[in-house]
C-alpha cells in the first residue's frame, strides 16, 4: 500500500514538472519578446499593443503559479520552511511591491503605527507575502476612486496575531462572503473591469492555513471591507538590517557566454536579449553533448543550461560540467520552465550558480548574468 502511494505521490509530482515547463516554455518567447519591444521607441497604437500583450502575458503567468501552488499544497508538496518572521519586514516589502498599483490606481496604503508591527509570527516569510500582496492587492483593485487601503496589526488571544487588511471599497454582501473562497469564482469583478482568474484567495487561505493560521473576512456592504491573516506568534527575533553584497563591476573585455537551449524561439530571445549587454558575446548549442563540446573549446565565463535539451537531462550536462576540472568553477544558471521547489532546491545543490524560471524578466535575467560574470 505504501510503495502504491510513493508511486503515485511520485507521478504527481512528476506531472506537476512537466506541466510547468510545457506552460512556461512558450509563455516564455511571449513575455521575452514582448519585454524586448517594451524598451524600443513606438507609435501610441504599438505601445498600446505592447502593453496588452504584457498585461496578458502576466496574468496567464499569474494563473499558472496559482493553479500549481494550490496543487502542490493540496498534494503536500509544498515545502515551507516555518521560522519566526518580523511582520514590519513581511509587510514592508509587501508594501514596496503594490505601491506602482496602488499609485497608478489613486489609492493611498496607510500602515497603522503601533508596537505590535515589531512582534514576528511563525511562517514561510515568501508564502506569507505571497498571501499578504494577494490582499492588498485585491483591496486596491476592488476600492473606491480615492481610496485608501489600512494596514494593523492585532493581538489575538496570546499567543495569535493578526494582520489586518482594510479597504474602502463597495463591501461585500453577508451571503456572498461564502463565495470568496470558491476557485474561479469572482463576482462582479468582470463588471469592475478588475483583472484575475478567482484564484488569489483560493491560494492565499490554502497558503495560510498550510502555515497553521486562518483567514477571517469580515465587510459592510457600502463601507468596506477588512481581511485578517491570522498567525501563530512566535519568539521575537533581534533585528539586524540585511547588507547588500558588493556590486560587481563589467570587465572590459569581451566575456563569453554559452547558451545550451533546444527551444528556436527561446535561443533568439536570448540572442537578442544579449545584444544589448556591451561585452558579452552568446553563443548557443541546442543539444547538450554539443554544448559541453562548445565549453570545452570556448572557455566561457558563464553557462546558460536549459533542462530539457533533446539529447540528455540539463541536470547531467550540469553534472559533466561539474566533474570536469576545466569547466568545474564555470558559473552555471539554469535558465528552465520547471519551476517546482524540489527540483530548484536539487539542482542548487548539484552545483547551479543560480536558477531562474521562464517566463524571466529581462531586468531580472540581466542582474543575474551580471552577478555570476562579476563573482
Amino acid at each position: 500500500m505504501r510503495g502504491a502511494e510513493e508511486d503515485a505521490d511520485r507521478a504527481r509530482s512528476e506531472l506537476l514538472s512537466r506541466v510547468s515547463h510545457e506552460l512556461r516554455t512558450p509563455l516564455n518567447a511571449v513575455l521575452g519578446f514582448a519585454q524586448l519591444l517594451d524598451t524600443d521607441p513606438c507609435d501610441g497604437e504599438s505601445r498600446d499593443t505592447v502593453d496588452h500583450i504584457l498585461a496578458g502575458g502576466k496574468q496567464l503567468l499569474a494563473l499558472i503559479d496559482e493553479v500549481l501552488d494550490i496543487t502542490r499544497v493540496e498534494a503536500g508538496r509544498l515545502k515551507l520552511s516555518l521560522l519566526s518572521v518580523r511582520l514590519c519586514d513581511a509587510v514592508s516589502s509587501v508594501c514596496e511591491r503594490v505601491a506602482p498599483l496602488a499609485e497608478r490606481s489613486g489609492i493611498l496604503l496607510d500602515q497603522e503605527t503601533s508596537h505590535l508591527w515589531l512582534r514576528s509570527v511563525r511562517a514561510d516569510r515568501e508564502r506569507l507575502e505571497q498571501a499578504l500582496q494577494n490582499l492588498v492587492t485585491n483591496a486596491i483593485q476592488y476600492n473606491r476612486a480615492g481610496g485608501s487601503v489600512q494596514l494593523a496589526v492585532e493581538q489575538r488571544e496570546d499567543h495569535l496575531l493578526a494582520v489586518t487588511v482594510t479597504d474602502a471599497g463597495m463591501g461585500i454582501a453577508p451571503e456572498m462572503i461564502p463565495r470568496l473562497f470558491t476557485p474561479f469564482e469572482r463576482l462582479d469583478a468582470e463588471q469592475m473591469g478588475v483583472e484575475g482568474a478567482g484564484l488569489g484567495l483560493v491560494l492565499a487561505r490554502t497558503l495560510v492555513q498550510a502555515m497553521g493560521g486562518a483567514i477571517e473576512v469580515a465587510s459592510e456592504v457600502g463601507v468596506g471591507s477588512t481581511f485578517s491573516i491570522v498567525l501563530n506568534s512566535s519568539p521575537d527575533q533581534v533585528y539586524r538590517p540585511a547588507t547588500s553584497g558588493a556590486n560587481g563591476t563589467e570587465a572590459d573585455s569581451v566575456r563569453t557566454i554559452v547558451q545550451i537551449e533546444d527551444n528556436p524561439s527561446n535561443v533568439v530571445l536570448m540572442e537578442s536579449i544579449m545584444k544589448r549587454r556591451p561585452g558579452v558575446r552568446l553563443v548557443s548549442a541546442m543539444r547538450g553533448d554539443l554544448g559541453l563540446e562548445m565549453v570545452r573549446r570556448e572557455r566561457p565565463g558563464l553557462v546558460l543550461l536549459d533542462l530539457n535539451l533533446p539529447d540528455m537531462p540539463g541536470r547531467e550536462v550540469l553534472q559533466a560540467l561539474r566533474a570536469d576540472p576545466e569547466s568545474r568553477n564555470v558559473p552555471v544558471i539554469i535558465v528552465s520552465a520547471d519551476a517546482t521547489p524540489e527540483q530548484i532546491d536539487r539542482l542548487m545543490a548539484e552545483g547551479a550558480t543560480a536558477y531562474v524560471t521562464k517566463p524571466f524578466s529581462m531586468k531580472g535575467l540581466l542582474r543575474t548574468v551580471d552577478d555570476a560574470l562579476a563573482a
